[in-house]
């Protein structure tokens, strides 16, 4: 097996005479349907050799990596046993930690089977990444570069995309929404990986290397203690050698940059593949010996940042070169047949995981639900926050029930100990903690969002800084401007349209593609069938069925209709001004007669994915019903 070429097989190969030595260690456990991907990708970012253990393997694994290893640079072993409670992986990084390919190894890196090094950097391969970190340590006292020792590098959870079968294309290719670094959405699940220099440390780790303990100040062999950088070059090496033991494999504060490089994690993949690899009768390869269970995937399905497949074209030439050998293709595609007809089994032998792949939901259907006492309310910027925020805090006073902002994880330690709580994020940014709560209930409201961004532009053009401070801060990726000034500044409504689309609205798609939907604890609405119905009869339907004790019905639908625009507001003299600023058009549908096709066209290549999960269209179509701005007068 010899080196592929780089990722951007488009680009010369800049770094080919600075190709770094680098171990990857691993531990597999029944991933022959995945396998050849997995090394092709690491192959072509420049991976020198891989030491993989397999354990309890029935698919063809061993048979595959034996013959990988009479190919190429990997070395195969066997973990025949566990002991109780370890993980893995980490037995894995534990046995190889004295062979020759990693103790000598320039740099080494623990992966599991579903975990891709992303490089951001360069031609996207180690070299690159290792070149510009190289740039970026930390100075000595003689204004050198120090040596770095080691890199931490954080998960970037991927979800399903919202798919629910097999489908033997490239994992990297298939699952292209995943966790946004930046933001909140993996914080209870928060993980790493290490590339870091064997010598430097005085024993491995699945997540990261150990310095001995004591030695901090020193370093394993009396020497300065080791350099850490992060995923964007930043200098963590304080954070990180000073970090208690207990704490060993978390990321400390600060240290999740990703702007040069990150691990993908590919932690649940479709319905299908979590159903096999999670509740089957196999033990997961990494983690613990029992599977995850439901939960997992409350908590991993993470769908909020769209992403780029992993070089798709190279990658797809290297798997095909290892597929041209009789021996791999035929244990792939053996694998491949019994994935299928084990989950086929699976769903014959068990009602929940029959559900789950119908539906997604992860409650049996036949399973009485727990009481519920937890309300949980999810909406979007111009999907009717403001009408939801004065309802649910004139019922709560009413009701003497709190109703306590929802933003990170660390906000759940706010919640009573008993008695019913209404929780709220008005960018439906809830912890994911709360989706695996049986006492909590879902509602989540969305509006088309084509009308969202017709909406979002007209507010954001007029809003005043007390309504909306965001709007009016200077920032300097507009040159100092504000975004409401930047938005301004723009010759024409099919500019500022674009513009709105490729900034805040674009934030707001990935939100509503972040919600943990198609769960039983979570009530789908939508904004058009609330503005349209003075009855109330569909918010008060799904309060009846969230069924939260605690929250009186009746409460709640009075004050919702006493903050209508077809209720207590329906007088335009009771609505003050600062309604009157978020208020622009309630009519649905507005994208048919006011999106100019110029800017449609745009928006079903950049979205229309999002529009179809969402239900709001069917495929691309709906663009032939917009017509040109020319025709509609805009300017």
């Amino acid at each position: 097996m010899t080196h592929s070429p780089s990722p951007d097989a488009t680009q010369p190969d800049a770094s080919a005479d600075l190709l770094p030595d680098v171990t990857v260690v691993s531990c597999v456990t029944d991933v022959a349907p995945y396998l050849l991907e997995w090394v092709a990708w690491h192959a072509l970012v420049g991976v020198s050799r891989f030491v993989v253990y397999s354990y309890a393997c029935t698919d063809g694994t061993d048979r595959m990596l034996d013959r990988i290893a009479e190919l190429g640079p990997l070395e195969h072993h066997r973990l025949d046993a566990l002991s109780e409670g370890k993980q893995p992986l980490r037995a894995a990084v534990n046995a190889a930690a004295e062979l020759p390919a990693v103790s000598d190894a320039e740099w080494a890196i623990a992966l599991g089977p579903d975990e891709f090094l992303e490089i951001n950097v360069g031609q996207g391969r180690l070299a690159d990444l290792l070149k510009a970190c190289a740039e970026t340590a930390p100075l000595d006292a003689e204004g050198t570069r120090a040596t770095v020792d080691a890199i931490a590098l954080p998960w970037r959870i991927m979800g399903s995309s919202r798919r629910i079968d097999y489908d033997p294309a490239p994992v990297t290719s298939r699952f292209c929404r995943g966790a946004r670094l930046d933001r909140t959405d993996t914080e209870e699940i928060v993980g790493f990986r290490s590339l870091y220099r064997p010598a430097s440390f005085t024993r491995p780790g699945p997540s990261r290397p150990w310095i001995a303990l004591g030695q901090a100040d020193k370093g394993p062999s009396e020497g300065p203690p080791p350099i850490w950088l992060n995923g964007s070059g930043a200098d963590i090496s304080r954070s990180m050698n000073n970090q208690p033991r207990r704490a060993q494999n978390a990321l400390p504060e600060g240290a999740s940059g990703a702007k040069l490089a990150s691990v993908r994690r590919y932690a649940v993949k479709s319905r299908v593949e979590f159903l096999h690899a999670q509740l089957g009768d196999t033990p997961p390869a990494e983690g613990a010996r029992t599977p995850l269970g439901w939960d997992a995937w409350t908590l991993r399905d993470i769908n909020a940042a769209a992403l780029p497949p992993l070089g798709p074209g190279p990658l797809c030439a290297a798997i095909a070169d290892l597929e041209r050998d009789p021996l791999l293709a035929a244990c792939q595609a053996e694998a491949r047949a019994a994935l299928t007809s084990g989950v086929d089994a699976l769903v014959a032998a068990q009602p929940a995981a029959r559900h789950f792949r119908e539906t997604g939901e992860t409650w049996e259907p036949d399973t009485p639900m727990p009481p519920a006492r937890l309300l949980c309310v999810g909406t979007h910027p111009r999907v009717g926050t403001l009408w939801l925020r004065r309802t649910l805090d004139e019922a709560g006073s009413a009701l003497g029930v709190p109703v306590i902002r929802m933003d990170r994880a660390a906000d759940l330690e706010k919640l009573p100990e008993t008695g019913p709580a209404i929780l709220v994020n008005w960018r439906s940014r809830l912890p994911r903690a709360l989706f695996a709560r049986n006492d909590a209930r879902m509602l989540h409201i969305t509006r088309d969002p084509r009308d969202m961004l017709l909406s979002a532009v007209t507010f954001h053009r007029k809003v005043i800084e007390r309504f909306d401070k965001g709007v009016h801060e200077p920032r300097p990726e507009f040159s100092g401007l504000s975004y409401q000034a930047m938005l301004n500044a723009l010759p024409d409504d099919v500019t500022r349209l674009r513009f709105e689309m490729d900034h805040r609205h674009a934030t707001t798609m990935d939100d509503m593609m972040a919600w943990a939907c198609g769960r039983v604890r979570s009530i789908e609405l939508a904004y058009e069938d609330l503005i349209q119905d003075p009855q109330c009869q569909h918010f008060g339907a799904a309060l009846a069925e969230a069924d939260v004790q605690g929250i009186d019905v009746n409460t709640v639908l009075s004050a919702f209709w006493k903050h209508a625009l077809f209720g207590g507001l329906a007088e335009s003299r009771k609505v003050e001004p600062r309604l009157q600023v978020h208020v622009t058009s309630a009519q649905p549908g507005r994208w048919r007669t006011e999106l100019p096709r110029e800017v449609a066209e745009d928006y079903a290549q950049r979205f229309g994915e999002a529009l179809r999960v969402l239900g709001y269209a069917q495929d691309d179509t709906w663009v032939s019903e917009c017509r040109p701005a020319a025709a509609l007068g805009l300017r």
